[in-house]
């Protein structure tokens, strides 16, 4: 189950991964626990991630350089790096064309044109 970490009305179920690994990474308030290099400060978006990749390590990295870097490079890093990715925010539901999602409520996913 997706969802926007504030917001349990935004909620999306992603459809089942066979042959791929997949990690999920979220900031849910402003003491996060994830650190912008660049700043050395927490990682001020409030938002989830999911990335599919095909190794757990890879989606994982992945996932948590996507909520450094932001929305912006959701496009870029998904084509470079070749996984499909979920993002969920205050705006919406963000996603590349090879991630699947039903319907659970709320608004429709937005799928990133390639």
């Amino acid at each position: 189950m997706l969802a926007y970490p504030k917001c349990r009305s935004a909620t999306r179920k992603a459809e089942r991964v066979w042959r791929q690994a997949y990690s999920s990474r979220s900031v849910r308030d402003s003491f996060s626990h994830i650190i912008d290099p660049r700043t050395g400060r927490p990682v001020p978006a409030l938002a989830q991630v999911t990335v599919l990749a095909h190794s757990a390590a890879r989606a994982e990295a992945i996932s948590t350089a996507l909520l450094v870097l932001g929305r912006n490079s959701l496009r870029q890093i998904s084509r470079t790096l070749a996984v499909d990715v979920c993002w969920i925010d205050r705006s919406g539901v963000y996603t590349t064309p090879g991630f699947r999602l039903r319907r659970a409520g709320g608004a429709k996913a937005i799928q990133i044109r390639s």
